[in-house]
């Protein structure tokens, strides 16, 4: 037997890399890899070398290798992190700054098709502003763009003799002489007196009252605005002498209001800034009695009341019941009160809502002064047999004070119920309305609105409307509608030159300066114009004393003569004097008084309301009919019949000369044609026939 050499173990060497190294046998099993420098338990990236006489290992840094005993791959993790978060920063601000180039683009390419309108943009730049919808017009600009299309084919002289007229816009076209314009439903007026234009130039003006518009916005919450907004024309427009402009308020005279007039230059729809009037820039407020403000306005603007109250301050409000027709096959049936702002817009919009519901007023409006305390309560009694309230609990209801402050109008409804299915007649009842004190639970200022009220029987007739169409009046419309359009071009109205020119009634610059000359003559015209005189001078009374007979449909013969009667005799004899004088002179700024054609109209006035009293006498129980067909309102003959109880001639009078006052002049194929549709031929006939004699003499 022999023995087997032995030999020893080949040492194996590995040069240690001169970086940092640990032992790693409490991670791994002996660091025996299947390779010589491969370690299967420890990251890849390890070099290996054996420790002589020990089985395990030590594992040699290498560059890739962890730092302070982390291992490598969680540093390549790390670094690759950042590395992401770094990219995507990057790739944020490339993409911001994208963004914004591409928005400073489309700006400029905005900016450039506002500001020229003859260069054309390329198609894909049109294409980018058609996707920005456009702003829609307002009311006024809408109504503004159809009467300039239908103005530019008229004539100068076409435009001059003739008014563009509607419910709640007048235009007009002045030159020096001036004129006036009107908006009779609403109450505003507006006289321009001769000079206050240049010479030799045609000016559009206009006036408007927004009918849709909700409470004056932009106003100091701490006052209240007392009248509706007067939009003025075109904005901006100078004067060479002060306009006359006069609007209804509803603020209690005496009452403790700090009342002013505020002006605002924004365009009708669009946020108001409004500055209080300033006498050296704007004008001055000449008047607030008689619940009529009176402006002397040396620019044109938006114009408003504003009032800031006191603890006694009082407000005038306006109370009415509506109701619609009854039906028999009903048994619930519903009053409303409503409670809204003196204003002429604010009724406007009561009655167009009601007549939405098929509603009408059920007894004539009363007024109501509402103080600044206690709230306001209504109260329906005495129902007829057969009905009793639906909800008794709901008899009494009450609105707060402080809604009647900020609201324009606020409402009551009352719901009654027929409990006996054999009454067949219409629920009656009577109702009022009180302001209860706070403090003593008792009606506030003793004022109390009492009603009576029968529902009426069958449907309420449908009356032709010059208005617009509710949706064309609505501010999101972009356009007139084809029947509004074709009704608009019947609105020209024939100027009538003796209530239309701005001539101080009729007498000459000549006149006008005597009149002037005179030291008490502000203070005269003043106190009959029933304004005050401190603001003004001779010649600015003179215009607020014409332009208040203009807006009275005063002529201007009566006018002159009321002007006359208050002076003293030595200057009436001088003005008659001048008169006599000038009377055949029309070259020297003569007056037009002393003409015959003047001396007829006063005549045509007499002889006109003889003609009325004959047809209130043949006319009978067609006259409600004939008032309809001539564009009388439901609320117009309530108030007719209530001036004129148990006299159904006055009536038929009173209902002839207010439609002729609302017209501005008498046309007898007018009332012909309404006549006809009112089924009297026989009537409308004569009117045809009819030819106006002068018989009367002139004061």
């Amino acid at each position: 037997m022999y023995q087997s050499a032995t030999t020893e173990p080949p040492t194996v060497s590995v040069e240690t890399q001169p970086l940092p190294s640990f032992t790693c046998s409490s991670n791994c099993d002996k660091c025996l890899g299947p390779a010589e420098n491969e370690c299967t338990k420890c990251n890849e990236g390890f070099s290996l070398s054996l420790v002589d006489g020990t089985n395990q290992g030590m594992c040699g840094q290498t560059p890739f290798a962890g730092v302070g005993g982390v291992p490598g791959f969680v540093a390549i993790v790390v670094a690759a992190a950042v590395a992401i978060l770094v990219t995507c920063f990057v790739c944020w601000c490339c993409r911001r700054m994208r963004r914004l180039r591409r928005d400073n683009e489309r700006e400029r390419e905005v900016l450039q098709a506002e500001t020229s309108s003859v260069v054309q943009s390329p198609p894909e730049k049109e294409e980018k502003l058609q996707s920005i919808p456009p702003t829609p017009a307002t009311h006024l600009k809408r109504i503004l763009q159809e009467h300039d299309n239908f103005a530019k084919d008229c004539s100068e002289d076409t435009l001059k003799d003739n008014t563009f007229q509607l419910p709640y816009i007048a235009i007009g076209y002045f030159d020096h002489d001036g004129g006036s314009l009107s908006l009779g439903k609403y109450n505003v007026h507006l006289y321009i007196p001769r000079g206050a234009l240049p010479k030799k130039s045609l000016q559009q003006v206009y006036i408007y009252v927004n009918p849709n518009a909700p409470p004056v916005d932009g106003i100091d919450p701490s006052n209240c605005v007392l009248s509706p907004m007067i939009q003025c024309g075109p904005t901006g427009l100078e004067f060479l002498d002060s306009v006359v402009l006069s609007f209804p308020h509803f603020a209690k005279e005496g009452s403790g209001w700090e009342l002013r007039a505020q002006l605002c230059n924004g365009e009708e729809g669009s946020l108001k800034t409004w500055k209080t009037l300033d006498a050296g820039v704007d004008g001055v407020v000449v008047s607030t009695k008689g619940k009529t403000v009176v402006l002397l306005m040396k620019h044109f603007t938006g114009a408003a009341l504003v009032g800031k109250p006191s603890a006694t301050s009082t407000k005038i409000m306006q109370a009415g019941v509506f109701g619609s027709p009854f039906d028999q096959s009903e048994d619930l049936y519903s009053f409303r009160f409503h409670l809204w702002n003196n204003e002429p817009v604010v009724e406007q919009k009561v009655v167009e809502m009601e007549e939405k519901m098929g509603s009408q007023p059920l007894d004539t409006y009363r007024s109501l002064i509402v103080c600044r305390s206690g709230d306001v309560h209504a109260e329906i009694e005495n129902i007829k047999e057969g009905w009793e309230l639906a909800c008794p609990a709901l008899q009494k209801q009450t609105i707060s004070v402080k809604r009647i402050w900020e609201l324009p109008t606020d409402s009551f409804t009352f719901l009654v119920e027929r409990h006996d299915c054999q009454m067949n007649k219409a629920p009656r009842c009577d109702g009022f309305i009180c302001q209860i004190s706070s403090d003593t639970e008792e009606v506030s200022n003793g004022d109390r609105v009492d009603f009576h009220f029968i529902p009426p029987r069958g449907s309420i007739p449908v009356t032709e409307n010059q208005s617009p169409c509710y949706r064309c009046r609505n501010d999101e419309a972009r356009s007139i509608c084809p029947s509004c359009k074709e009704a608009m071009k019947c609105v020209q109205v024939l100027k009538n030159r003796d209530l239309s020119d701005g001539d101080y009634g009729g007498l000459s610059e000549v006149m006008v300066h005597i009149f002037c000359k005179k030291g008490d003559t502000a203070r005269v015209v003043a106190e009959l114009a029933d304004v005050d005189h401190s603001s003004m001078e001779a010649q600015d009374s003179l215009k607020v004393f014409f332009g208040g007979q203009r807006a009275r449909g005063v002529r201007d013969r009566t006018a002159v003569k009321r002007l006359l009667d208050s002076f003293d005799e030595p200057t009436v004899k001088n003005v008659r004097k001048k008169l006599r004088g000038t009377e055949n002179s029309p070259d020297d700024g003569s007056t037009s008084m002393g003409k015959p054609e003047d001396r007829s109209r006063l005549a045509s006035d007499i002889a006109i309301e003889k003609h009325f009293r004959r047809l209130a006498e043949k006319l009978g129980p067609k006259w409600e009919t004939l008032a309809t067909e001539l564009g009388c309102s439901s609320v117009k003959l309530f108030k007719i019949k209530e001036d004129n109880p148990c006299n159904v001639d006055n009536q038929i009078f009173a209902m002839l000369v207010e439609w002729k006052k609302r017209c501005g002049w008498f046309d007898e194929s007018i009332l012909a044609e309404a006549l006809e549709k009112a089924g009297r031929l026989d009537l409308a006939q004569q009117f045809r026939e009819m030819t106006l004699k002068e018989d009367e003499h002139v004061l």
